[in-house]
Parts: C-alpha cells; structure tokens; sequence
C-alpha cells in the first residue's frame, strides 16, 4: 500500500552555473527521508518498505561494504541507529525489512551517503531521487501502525570552512490515505503481500 512521495538529495540549493552571483551564499543540501513507525498491534510484525523510483533508480552498490554504499538506511527504535541492507527488488524497486515489537516505534532514514561529498562546496548535483514508498505486511495476520512520513535536509556551506552556515527543513509529507492510520493484511493470513488498507485519522 502506498505511504507517500520521497526525494533524496545531495546537491547545492541552485546550480552554481546558472547564478554565479550568488555563489557566496548557496549551500549543499542533504536531505533524507523519515518515516516513524508506531505498532499498534499486541504482537511483533515485519514489515517492508518499497521505494519505486524511475528517473533515477536508487543507486545501489552491494559489493560494497553497506557504509560505503550510495544510499543508506537506518532504523533507530534505542538509539543506536543500526544500518539496514539495501536489497534491488527488479529494475526500479529497492526493499528493506523491517521488525517492530508490539507497541513499539521505531524512526526509518533514507539518505544519500555523505561520504559522496567531494572536498570543498560541491559544483554540481552529487545525488538527486525521487519516488513514492509502498509498504507490505511481511508477518502472518494483520497489523495496525501510524505512520508519520517527513522530508529532513541540513544545509550547509564548506564543512572545511570556520562557518559552515549550518541550517535545517523539515516538512511533513501528505499520506496516500490522508491520515496516519494505516491497517495491513497479508495473504490469506501468510507472510506476503495482500489486500491491505488505510484509514483517515
């Protein structure tokens, strides 16, 4: 079922080469996509996100150590933000597993690696994706979960530089259901995809 639009970036704010005036004050940005997840349900579930994007694909390198890759994933529910494997899903998906407790929330990213940054402020697009993200009911049953997508990017100036000019956005993004409130099936009662629906709320 569909949760919402996303888009990754790691890019300066306006290309340089069409306001060289304005060079002194664009930044980079690198902005990520958040998704907290509560489960409303008495038992642990699993669950999977699909990210589907066309124009690019989410560029993924699994020889690579998952540090080194282009795109990371975390999912924080201690504090501890574990790295989460990245897995190619046909040519334009990307799918990562995720297990939640029973009455637990975790919070979900999605960001281009910052490792990708060259030295100095960056002349042009690094990372750039967009997409929209499905989520599945992996675990047999059915579950219900809130779930509160955002767009986060940090903006800043050469991190070299004595002043980085250090800045944040934050904005909430709109649900495919228009509400937080989302009910899953899977298949026949097994793990897989199935009729799953949302509620408003």
């Amino acid at each position: 079922m569909e949760i919402s639009t996303f888009e990754l970036l790691l890019a300066p704010q306006i290309p340089p080469d069409l306001a060289p005036g304005l060079g002194n004050i664009i930044r980079t940005t690198l902005q990520g996509y958040f998704l907290q997840i509560s489960n409303l349900s008495e038992y642990k579930v699993k669950l999977e996100l699909e990210f589907v994007a066309f124009s690019p694909i989410i560029p993924l390198e699994p020889e690579k150590a998952p540090i080194e890759n282009s795109t990371l994933a975390f999912f924080d529910i201690d504090g501890t933000n574990p790295l989460k494997t990245l897995n190619r899903k046909g040519d334009k998906k990307v799918i990562v597993e995720l297990d939640i407790k029973a009455h637990d929330t975790g919070l979900f990213i999605l960001q281009p690696n910052p490792a990708l940054l060259p030295a100095g402020p960056p002349a042009e697009t690094v990372y750039e994706v967009r997409g929209y993200v499905n989520i599945h009911l992996k675990s047999p049953g059915s579950a219900k979960l809130l779930l509160t997508p955002e767009q986060r990017g940090t903006l800043f100036k050469d991190p070299a530089d004595g002043d980085p000019q250090l800045s944040q956005v934050i904005y909430s993004l709109p649900t495919a259901t228009g509400g937080a409130l989302y009910s899953l099936n899977s298949k026949n009662g097994e793990g897989g995809e199935g009729d799953e629906g949302g509620e408003g709320g």
